[in-house]
């Protein structure tokens, strides 16, 4: 597995997750929309030894080391748990990253990282008030589990694209 920045080339002083990344050798297959290099997005090349994907970076600081803990849990082996536990799949992997990305902010904590048994990922935040689990799976599947300031546990799932905004809710609640 490779992981490599790629950035384009820039004199400004200013932190690396705040310049226009884009892929600057590789086949024409391997750049990025131009939707996305107008919104100016930072991403990850991930290379595997079958497949290679792009991860987007957001400049939460715990954002990079969350994507590289999530990486060490593709690398796991089936049987983990002692039993028939599946690694990590790349495809949690993405679709975790999407989502976070997508929900966290400056202020949000750091979660703590589970590996799942069918090859998921589980979030899970705790605060004195606060309780919030996702867990993710390949499929776009989002199941989440919260119990707020008021100790009502609400659980629910959905699609990822269908929990985002929810869970932004929730995220919020955190900071």
């Amino acid at each position: 597995m490779a992981l490599t920045h790629y950035k384009q080339d820039t004199s400004e002083a200013s932190p690396w997750w705040s310049k226009h990344y884009r892929v600057v050798s590789g086949p024409q297959s391997e750049t990025l929309t131009d939707l996305d290099r107008k919104r100016g997005r930072s991403y990850l090349k991930i290379g595997f030894a079958d497949d290679t994907i792009f991860l987007p970076v957001n400049e939460v600081p715990w954002f990079l080391n969350t994507i590289r803990e999530m990486l060490l849990l593709t690398q796991l082996k089936t049987g983990w748990d002692g039993e028939d536990a599946k690694p990590v799949s790349i495809d949690s992997l993405e679709v975790a990253t999407k989502l976070l990305d997508n929900v966290v902010t400056k202020n949000t904590p750091s979660p703590y990282i589970f590996p799942l048994s069918e090859g998921g990922i589980q979030f899970e935040w705790h605060t004195e008030e606060i309780d919030l689990e996702i867990e993710v799976s390949g499929n776009s599947e989002v199941v989440v589990l919260f119990r707020g300031p008021d100790n009502n546990a609400i659980a629910w799932e959905a699609r990822l694209e269908d929990a985002v905004g929810r869970l932004k809710e929730y995220v919020q609640q955190l900071s």
